[in-house]
């Protein structure tokens, strides 16, 4: 029985590392937005009651590309945790925002991220995710093809996961404009 219970949480730790690295590259993805396009982030720190200068927009688009750099290079599990709690951070603001009917997150630097309860869960299971990997080491990888490998699916889920923040709460806005004429 120890043998399964192994095996189970090394499938547990391996699946959580996997979901904080695309949680990692989606925030790396959103700090240089934020550097790029402070404008969105500005006002949803405004809308949440925070500091709204585009200074601190762009800085805390620098935090988040150092973060996910860190996370994503080192696999330090200090560096996860606070991944964990960026994303807390980020589902308290998301669920505000949502719950207020403020409008974007603005998390990717773009007015028209409409914000959804999709966008507050997804928070929260890549919290729940670099929790959960902070608890053991990152999976080890004894080859360059399996580096590329998990680099891509990464990559790739990171990209989904954009994909459903943004496009999706997009398209059943644009869709509920269409009925509603």
């Amino acid at each position: 029985m120890p043998d399964a219970l192994d095996t189970a949480w090394t499938l547990a730790r391996t699946g959580a590392w996997t979901t904080a690295w695309i949680g990692a590259a989606l925030v790396a993805v959103a700090g240089v937005a934020k550097v790029r396009r402070p404008a969105a982030t500005t006002e949803s720190l405004a809308l949440a009651g925070l500091p709204d200068r585009p200074v601190l927009a762009r800085l805390l688009g620098v935090g988040e590309v150092v973060l996910a750099v860190t996370v994503l290079a080192t696999g330090s599990r200090i560096a996860v945790a606070a991944l964990a709690l960026a994303y807390l951070a980020f589902t308290g603001v998301s669920w505000h925002l949502l719950r207020t009917d403020q409008g974007s997150c603005g998390c990717f630097g773009e007015v028209d991220a409409p914000l959804s309860r999709i966008h507050v869960a997804t928070n929260v299971v890549l919290a729940v995710a670099a929790a959960v990997a902070a608890l053991g080491s990152p999976p080890a990888t004894s080859s360059p093809g399996e580096v590329v490998l998990t680099a891509a699916v990464v990559a790739t889920g990171a990209a989904l996961v954009r994909m459903l923040l943004v496009l999706v709460p997009a398209l059943a806005d644009g869709i509920q404009r269409l009925e509603a004429t």
